[in-house]
């Protein structure tokens, strides 16, 4: 018997810490100055901004949210691509070329590790675009978190996680970046990101269960 089935090509992992401390956590309600957007030149509409969402409808499917990820009527704002004015064609405001990326503030991960938390929308309507989940510890250059890349989210929003290390070296100067495109330029594309949160790993002593204590 084999656990998990493909062992010892395959097994698990446990993360060993006292515990985690929440060092961010955006609602994407305040101030964003720490935010950054960069497009890429072919893109026509659809660049990521703050805003209180208004939905578009794509036949029977709703492209853009109509509200944001957060409960509660104090919370209203995400990032999302374009938002379109109220009662506005799905194909008006849309991700058009691209990709349009939403780059996350700078986060101090220096000398533990932690997991980042979002939430996030995404639509196509022909299922070939993605959504894309990329971080950069300052020297690595944007790598991709694959696990995270996704084709849509079935008109609803979507909260998801991954832990820093098993992409980048955990440093002082981590971001995360989101990507959407529509390329070729053949469908609606719409694109969301609220509730954005970083949990750092504590080890105040040496853990138990840190074998080489690193």
């Amino acid at each position: 018997f084999y656990d998990p089935p493909s062992a010892p090509g395959l097994t698990f992992e446990a993360v060993s810490a006292d515990g985690t401390e929440q060092v961010l956590r955006d609602e994407i309600e305040g101030d964003k100055s720490a935010w950054s957007v960069v497009n890429d030149p072919s893109l026509s509409t659809g660049a990521w901004e703050p805003a209180t969402p208004n939905g578009t409808i794509d036949g029977a499917n709703l492209a853009a949210p109509d509200l944001d990820a957060t409960a509660g009527a104090e919370n209203t704002k995400a990032f999302v691509t374009a938002n379109g004015a109220p009662g506005e064609s799905a194909f008006t405001s849309d991700v058009d070329g691209g990709p349009t990326y939403l780059i996350s503030p700078t986060l101090d991960m220096d000398g533990t590790d932690g997991t980042i938390n979002f939430a996030r929308w995404f639509y196509t309507s022909t299922g070939e675009d993605e959504f894309t989940v990329e971080v950069n510890n300052g020297t690595s250059g944007w790598v991709s978190v694959s696990p995270l890349t996704t084709n849509g989210t079935n008109g609803a929003w979507e909260t998801v996680s991954f832990i820093v290390s098993d992409h980048v070296t955990p440093s002082a100067t981590v971001q995360v970046r989101f990507g959407a495109s529509d390329e070729p330029n053949n469908s609606v594309v719409e694109a969301g990101v609220d509730n954005f949160q970083v949990d750092r790993f504590v080890c105040n002593t040496a853990c138990t269960g840190d074998f080489n204590d690193d």
